[in-house]
């Protein structure tokens, strides 16, 4: 177990993405259980975190566990377990250097791709919607949270779109990060005037994502619009006829 002393150290373990992350809100007294929460490093639910609330690194569940029970008490009483990722670390070789966060990582291997984050995929729809006439604004606060990106297109409509991206966790966290992003865009359907669209960058983790999908009738069912994004800026619209025979080319 190591504390985190920086916010610079814990965005370079959530980009290694291996081990566990604590986010301990005991200093809070006894209310601050209900916020103490294990992660795995990779948990899209970390993105936003900082230092300001104490954070505690272990390189396996059984080494979190173990302090936690002997520090914190009892699971489920005193903390918990992340509800997206469910602190389950990712998988690593014992002999691997990413199992220990901080080493400079040396290969002559070829290094898969940096993860397409989220950033990247909203900074590129922003500005394909643009091209297209659309006045967009971001991170619009709405009744019952926030969207991403609003677009207000040159023949009135309106679509709210969810962006979502990829983290260090590879396709487990694709899968979460996509699941997560439906469910958020659906709580956000309250404008009966307005489209409603999911955006997602078409890497090789999200089309293994996607393809789970082949056959099911859901997204025409919810309605779903999707923009699907890709690293040379290029942008495709689909609405969720279509988006269906694309999965079916996948």
């Amino acid at each position: 177990m190591k504390c985190i002393k920086s916010d610079a150290e814990l965005q370079q373990i959530r980009t290694v993405g291996n081990g566990l992350i604590y986010n301990d809100f005991s200093r809070m007294g006894p209310s601050g259980k209900y916020y103490n929460i294990l992660h795995a490093a990779y948990c899209p639910q970390l993105a936003k975190a900082n230092v300001n609330v104490p954070k505690y690194f272990f390189d396996t569940l059984d080494e979190a566990i173990t302090w936690l029970h002997e520090n914190r008490g009892e699971e489920g009483v005193n903390w918990k377990r992340g509800g997206i990722c469910r602190a389950i670390p990712r998988p690593v070789s014992i002999n691997s250097s990413e199992s220990k966060p901080g080493l400079t990582q040396t290969s002559t291997t070829e290094q898969e791709p940096a993860p397409f984050r989220e950033a990247e995929v909203k900074q590129i729809l922003v500005k394909h919607l643009r091209q297209k006439g659309y006045q967009v604004r971001e991170e619009v606060l709405v009744s019952n949270g926030k969207v991403d990106i609003v677009g207000h297109g040159p023949d009135g409509s309106q679509i709210m779109i969810e962006a979502k991206g990829e983290d260090a966790g590879g396709y487990n966290t694709a899968k979460m990060n996509f699941q997560v992003g439906v469910g958020q865009i659906i709580s956000r359907m309250t404008d009966p005037r307005s489209d409603y669209a999911l955006a997602i960058p078409m890497t090789r983790d999200f089309k293994k994502v996607l393809k789970e999908y082949k056959g099911s009738i859901g997204f025409e069912r919810l309605g779903l619009l999707f923009f699907l994004v890709y690293r040379d800026s290029k942008v495709d619209k689909y609405d969720a006829t279509a988006m269906a025979a694309f999965i079916h080319t996948l």
